[in-house]
């Protein structure tokens, strides 16, 4: 199955969970949008839109975004906000829906999987490119590197924690939840996949949260956005 056959899929579920009364609050109707073929679909999620900034969980969406789906960038794509951002919910209220009506980590794959597939990366623009295994989680402005507003951060190294509990995926918070309703301490995995970066010293604009003495000197996998 290709990635726009599995957006159409996560664009379905979205439909009958309830989440096209917020997203056409922004002008982003996905049950007109689904009755399109493959081609008009694509280009509905790539119109522009009339993002209303003042509905909740959107007043830290970048006001660089004003797009259903912005190719290479999640943190610029309406849906990918919407989908992903802990303060946006499926009736576009503040008001949290049912646990079963949030988006799944795979449905949240398959966005990204278009999302970043869509940017065709000229290797030439690159210093020093490589293939770098990340772990990383969208976050709302005040947790993010730059802290300007909400978007994707990658750590310095992928730790997951161990607990006397099974994992469980928190849909409503977009976040794995640290203790069980008996006070036990859940194990927390993390989210891993592969990028294309640059491995290279940082510079002074690049976002590296919690700058450490040292640092550059180091070399970072830092994403190329282009």
């Amino acid at each position: 199955m290709g990635t726009l056959a599995e957006l159409r899929g996560v664009a379905k579920q979205l439909v009958t969970k309830g989440w096209n009364e917020g997203l056409r609050k922004h002008g982003l109707d996905l049950k007109a949008a689904l009755s399109h073929d493959d081609e008009g679909f694509a280009e509905a999620l790539a119109a522009t839109l009339a993002v209303d900034r003042n509905v909740p969980g959107f007043d830290d969406f970048t006001t660089a975004g004003n797009r259903a789906i912005e190719p290479g960038k999640p943190a610029a794509s309406l849906l990918y906000h919407a989908m992903a951002s802990p303060f946006v919910h499926p009736d576009g209220t503040a008001i949290p829906g049912k646990a079963s009506h949030y988006p799944t980590l795979a449905e949240l794959d398959a966005v990204e999987n278009y999302i970043f597939g869509l940017h065709q990366i000229d290797l030439s623009q690159l210093r020093n490119p490589v293939i770098a295994v990340l772990a990383y989680e969208y976050r709302t402005a005040p947790r993010t590197p730059h802290g300007q507003h909400a978007d994707l951060a990658y750590s310095r190294c992928g730790v997951a924690r161990v607990g006397t509990a099974a994992a469980a995926y928190d849909a409503v918070n977009r976040g794995f939840a640290g203790i069980d309703q008996n006070g036990n301490t859940r194990a927390v995995p993390a989210r891993y996949a592969a990028f294309i970066a640059e491995h290279v010293k940082p510079t002074n604009r690049d976002a590296i949260m919690a700058r450490q003495r040292g640092d550059q000197r180091r070399n970072f996998a830092l994403l190329f956005v282009g």
